[in-house]
């Protein structure tokens, strides 16, 4: 037997919070007017899941929440305790969604309800008289009554259980009947049956002896039919030896074809390498062609320079010659007239002469700077014209190196493109050697037109271009539509 232990009330009409302690046995609850005894009363039924707002004394949900609360939320748990501890809690909102949890996990009213009954808790029990219940009794008429007492003696719950026990035997009584329709329909199937089986005995006896029969006509040609078995065996080995041995070719020329693929790698590498140093070549060559035409412009430059200061030095030695010339003119005039004045006046002229001396010396002095002026110029512009040369030399000399090697190496080029059309015919051959068979397999079908090496044709001279660019594709096969390339796939996967 349950009784309750604990109650606890959260928001729940009149109470903001509160808790109720019980102990087993008679409990009584005191209090004056509105101080809340009817509303325990209330919890408990409505923690139990009374859903009648009339027993809760509501006349709508919303009244079950305190008014002064924040939150529109109200919740009541009681704790039973007794023949086992049981914790039950509901909890409801404004809008009238509500929960139960029992033992603190969520169900359903009818499953808690289901629960409360098997220990006569449900709300809806004699357990539980609510406010104005016993006055209602007393206006009970004797059927009602009756009704009561038959309830409260457990006679009703008889009824209940024998009326539950009725429709349970009404429900065998309906399985029995068909299930003896169905008896009969099997019995009815059984007789078919052991005609079926007669007719299979028969017919395996007479299978039997037809097998006896074939097997001794089978018996004079099984000898002949072994011996067709040993040769078509020993054709079929031979037939393996031969695909063995053609796996194992074509597996050595897949290596050789890999060996081949990857030094033509290798080859398409070095001549990208090639071409990229032979661009550098290229640049260098324009740079060193750049460098000539301005060099040699410079040394146009200087030579002209130089002609210049060669004719200006001609010019310079014409005045000089004719100065010397003019300088013995007039050292033979001055020793004339100095000889006639040493005649005239004897030697009163010796100071004169003296300047004269001194003025000549000065004429001879302006010369010799002069002269060493022009060549002094003369011999910067050799220096520059020498350097001018000796850079001019150099450059050509780096231009024909590199002009040199530029050719070695569009050589080698040349040489690899010639390896590469070389290794790519030789795929071309070795991929059409183990395609040989494909190639008649296919050849024969309907829809074929041939490879493409077949339908085109090509001047000579574009032979090579055409190897490079096509190579392996050469060998595709050409055909009327995709559904005859799809069954002709289809056809050698298999």
């Amino acid at each position: 037997m349950l009784y309750i232990r604990r109650l606890m009330l959260h928001n729940f009409k009149s109470f903001r919070k509160g808790s109720v302690e019980f102990v087993k046995g008679v409990n009584g609850i005191t209090g004056p007017n509105g101080s809340g005894k009817s509303t325990i009363c209330d919890a408990i039924l409505f923690a139990l899941g009374e859903n009648s707002l009339s027993r809760l004394r509501v006349n709508k949900v919303s009244k079950l929440i305190n008014d002064f609360s924040n939150k529109p939320i109200a919740s009541v748990k009681i704790e039973l305790d007794g023949d086992k501890k049981v914790e039950v809690k509901r909890i409801i909102r404004a809008d009238g969604k509500t929960k139960f949890y029992l033992n603190g996990k969520r169900v359903t009213r009818k499953a808690l309800v289901d629960f409360l009954k098997s220990f006569s808790a449900e709300p809806s029990s004699t357990n539980t008289i609510a406010q104005e219940e016993v006055t209602k009794l007393i206006n009970m008429n004797p059927k009602e009554r009756r009704a009561l007492i038959d309830e409260i003696s457990g006679i009703e719950e008889f009824n209940q259980k024998k009326e539950e026990a009725k429709k349970e035997l009404e429900k065998v009584e309906q399985k029995l009947s068909e299930a003896n329709i169905l008896l009969n329909e099997r019995l009815g199937y059984l007789k078919e049956l052991e005609k079926e089986r007669a007719q299979a005995l028969l017919y395996k006896e007479l299978q039997e002896k037809i097998r006896k029969i074939s097997f001794a006509i089978v018996s004079f040609s099984l000898e002949e039919n072994k011996k067709i078995l040993d040769s078509l065996i020993k054709k079929e080995t031979e037939l393996q030896q031969k695909k063995k041995e053609v796996e194992e070719k074509i597996k050595a020329k897949s290596s050789e074809l890999e060996k081949i693929r990857s030094s033509l790698k290798e080859k398409i590498q070095k001549i990208n390498e090639l071409n990229i140093q032979k661009q550098s070549f290229i640049e260098k060559k324009q740079e060193l062609e750049k460098s000539i035409e301005l060099a040699k412009y410079r040394l146009a430059k200087e030579e002209e320079s130089l002609k210049n200061l060669e004719n200006e030095k001609q010019e310079q030695e014409s005045k000089l010659q004719e100065l010397i010339k003019r300088e013995i003119e007039l050292r033979k005039e001055f020793e004339k007239v100095n000889e006639e004045i040493k005649n005239i006046y004897g030697n009163e002229n010796v100071i004169e002469e003296e300047e004269l001396e001194q003025k000549r010396a000065k004429i001879a002095e302006e010369k010799a700077k002069n002269i060493a002026i022009l060549n002094q110029n003369e011999e910067e512009e050799k220096s520059n014209i020498e350097e001018i040369e000796k850079q001019l030399s150099e450059v050509e000399k780096d231009f024909e190196e590199k002009s040199k090697e530029l050719k070695e190496i569009e050589k080698e080029i040349e040489e690899i493109e010639k390896q590469k059309n070389e290794i790519g015919i030789k795929i071309i051959e070795e991929e059409a050697k183990g395609r040989g068979k494909v190639y008649e397999f296919v050849a024969k079908k309907e829809g074929v037109f041939g490879t493409v090496a077949e339908l085109i044709s090509f001047s000579k001279e574009y032979e090579k271009a055409i190897n490079a660019c096509a190579a392996s594709r050469m060998n595709y096969f050409v055909v009327e539509n995709a559904d005859v390339a799809n069954k002709i796939i289809k056809e050698l996967n298999e």
